[in-house]
C-alpha cells in the first residue's frame, strides 16, 4: 500500500479543547462542527475533516485537520 503525502498548504490544522463531558455525549461530532464553523473561515459542505483525540496537560484536546473535498 502506497503512502499518500499531502502538502501542508493543502490542509489546515486546529486544536480544539474539549470538556470531559464530551466523552459521554452522543452529539460530540456536532460540538466539533460548531467549533470549526467559528475557527475556519470557509468551513462548509465542501470541506472534510479528520479528528484525533489526545490528552494535553490533563485536558482533552482534538486535533482537527480540515481540507477541501475536491482539489483541482
Amino acid at each position: 500500500m502506497k503512502k499518500t503525502i499531502i502538502s501542508s498548504s493543502d490542509y489546515e490544522l486546529y486544536k480544539i479543547p474539549l470538556p470531559w463531558s464530551f466523552l459521554l455525549k452522543r452529539k460530540g461530532k456536532m460540538l466539533i462542527l460548531s467549533e470549526l464553523e467559528k475557527m475556519h473561515p470557509r468551513f462548509s459542505g465542501n470541506c472534510c475533516f479528520d479528528t484525533r483525540f489526545f490528552l494535553e496537560k490533563k485536558q482533552l484536546v482534538a486535533d482537527v485537520v480540515v481540507m477541501e473535498k475536491a482539489r483541482v
